[in-house]
């Protein structure tokens, strides 16, 4: 029986498996997107995808730490024998000061901008009541202005009743 006989869609009903290959980003498609012919795979030109390029450059690499080469050392030293805790405490003491002393700078430093901070919001209030006040004063002296204007306008007609 011919495929043209039969009913229904022939992808879905026939009995082989479809093997469907993964994009690879690297690798050209036989078919271009606009429905022309694609080159041979031999002339095919192969670029590498944008995601590629991140994995190329040094992206997720940290710069070094003063005591990352005693770190190194140390692991090198970790794989052939076993510290005792004296050796670890010895190694570990000097960056946990060290760590010590930047936790604590660091929170002093937080607790004068906090301090600042409040500060700050006070002289906010107390220069948005001064402001309120002299705009309310402006106001006031505008009105009177504008009423002095408006006699002064209207007092030429008062003169000849």
């Amino acid at each position: 029986m011919s495929k043209r006989r039969r009913d229904g869609n022939t992808l879905l009903e026939t009995k082989r498996p479809r093997i469907i290959q993964p994009f690879h980003p690297t690798v050209a498609t036989p078919q271009s997107l606009l429905g022309k012919r694609g080159a041979p795979e031999s002339e095919s030109v192969q670029r590498p995808c944008p995601t590629t390029w991140t994995s190329i450059g040094s992206r997720g690499e940290k710069r070094h730490a003063e005591f990352d080469i005693e770190i190194h050392r140390l692991q090198k030293r970790l794989r052939a024998t076993t510290p005792t805790a004296e050796e670890a405490i010895v190694f570990l003491l000097p960056h946990i000061m060290q760590m010590r002393t930047l936790y604590l700078g660091e929170q002093d430093k937080a607790s004068r901008l906090q301090q600042l901070l409040k500060d700050s919001e006070e002289n906010k209030k107390i220069l948005s009541n001064v402001l309120r006040a002299q705009l309310t004063e402006k106001n006031r002296l505008q009105r009177q202005l504008d009423n002095a204007l408006y006699r002064l306008t209207l007092s030429p007609y008062n003169n000849l009743s």
